[in-house]
């Protein structure tokens, strides 16, 4: 074999090498990163009773991947220690554009939470209170359920009527 053939070969096998890993890497899915769920607010809302207490959740939803993400539901535990629990869920689909976040307001019944007067005295300065979410995200395409988990603090406000 002549220098010019080895080179040649070698050439061609660098080539079909580098055809091989381009093929792999645009067959390859991409992977999707979960969205980072956070409560971005916890309002009181107007009641006609005391006993009919209803919260707006604000949960602020990060979505950190390159493609847009569509959202059918969110199902979420919104626990607040020591006072009690808030369950709910999101009532229309959504789509959060590509490293993108945006804030999703859903009201709930306020059945396993004090008022928002005894939330308050509970409250620290500022209204603050520590929360722990968890629930899951299920996607309007793909029927894909993604779990979602996270813990901090919040500030509590009432809307006015």
């Amino acid at each position: 074999m002549t220098v010019v053939n080895v080179g040649r070969r070698l050439a061609l096998a660098a080539i079909c090498g580098s055809l091989v890993v381009s093929f792999g890497a645009s067959g390859a899915k991409k992977q999707t990163v979960a969205p980072r769920v956070t409560v971005a607010s916890l309002a009181a809302l107007p009641s006609a009773s005391a006993s009919a207490q209803r919260y707006r959740v604000g949960l602020l939803v990060d979505n950190q991947n390159t493609e847009p993400l569509f959202i059918g539901e969110i199902r979420f535990t919104l626990r607040i220690p020591g006072q009690g629990l808030l369950t709910g869920h999101s009532q229309s689909e959504m789509k959060i554009e590509a490293l993108d976040r945006t804030t999703v307001t859903i009201d709930v019944p306020g059945d396993s939470l004090p008022s928002y007067s005894e939330l308050r005295a509970a409250a620290g300065p500022g209204d603050k209170l520590d929360y722990e979410l968890y629930g899951n995200i299920t996607a309007s395409r793909g029927m894909r359920t993604i779990p979602i988990q996270a813990q901090g603090v919040l500030t509590l406000t009432k809307v006015s009527e």
